[in-house]
């Protein structure tokens, strides 16, 4: 049995400010980003430790995509073509 997912039913559970998902990942961010000045954390440094991390993290999260959007279980006849795999490529190999 497969289930039929709209468009609609998608924007409306993922992408509306009064739903309960949202609503939980904004107080989480906000715990989070108050948590560094009450620790008595330099918020600046906070910012740069991120930063860094980011350089890290942000490779291998387009990397899984790439793997993701290629997959053809998975996509079916909605697969990257050859200018989005050509974006991810030159994004994980940089300037």
């Amino acid at each position: 049995m497969t289930t039929v997912v709209r468009e609609r039913d998608v924007l409306t559970i993922f992408l509306t400010s009064r739903s309960a998902r949202f609503r939980i990942l904004g107080g989480v961010a906000c715990v989070i980003a108050l948590a560094v000045p009450v620790l008595g954390a330099n918020p600046i440094m906070a910012q740069v430790a991120t930063q860094i991390s980011q350089v890290f993290i942000l490779p291998l999260a387009v990397l899984i995509l790439l793997l993701l959007c290629n997959n053809k279980e998975l996509m079916g006849n909605q697969r990257a073509n050859w200018l989005l795999n050509a974006g991810m490529v030159a994004t994980l190999t940089g300037p």
